[in-house]
């Protein structure tokens, strides 16, 4: 019983939708199946960290204002790992909205792919959008944010040259 409570909260606090539909584009079945492994702690630690008064609640707006919002911060990140010269490649999942996007690096250019899901060999990196949010405006560092659980490396290990790109990606602001 416990665990649908707690299941019934994180449908009305995170918006979690079932796996492969994006919460912001598509139809919700099942609001107590979560998207990808991991991403049911991250979408826990942000819910407390916002309790917390560590991170900030974000503003509630429709879907289309909220999908907007959000392709601004991932082009944000877009172009800050371009500059911190990224190699290789990733797949990012806001939990919150089982969002993904892929971000790749050839020559000195990154692309990023808006739902498209990760490859059988990306490391993938799991956040919410008040953590994005967060890191971008500078308000909280990359290391603070992985140890308080708001984004999670999952899949295969990322390559060091990849998590420092992201790191200096996101400290870009501060």
């Amino acid at each position: 019983m416990r665990k649908s409570v707690l299941a019934a909260a994180l449908v009305a606090v995170l918006g979690i939708a079932p796996a492969g539909a994006c919460g912001l584009h598509g139809a919700v079945d099942n609001p107590f199946t979560t998207r990808y492994p991991g991403s049911l702690g991250v979408a826990l630690d942000t819910r407390q960290a916002v309790v917390n008064g560590q991170l900030a609640a974000l503003p509630e707006v429709d879907a289309a204002a909220a999908s907007q919002r959000l392709e601004e911060r991932l082009e944000q990140l877009r172009a800050r790992l371009e500059k911190a010269d990224l190699r290789g490649g990733f797949a990012l999942l806001v939990v919150e909205f089982g969002h993904w996007a892929r971000f790749a690096a050839s020559a000195n250019r990154v692309r990023i792919v808006t739902h498209a899901t990760p490859m059988i060999d990306d490391p993938v990196l799991l956040t919410s959008e008040p953590a994005l949010a967060a890191l971008l405006d500078g308000h909280l560092t990359a290391a603070a944010a992985e140890r308080a659980g708001l984004v999670r490396w999952t899949g295969n290990a990322p390559p060091a040259a990849l998590g420092q790109s992201l790191l200096t990606a996101l400290a870009a602001g501060v």
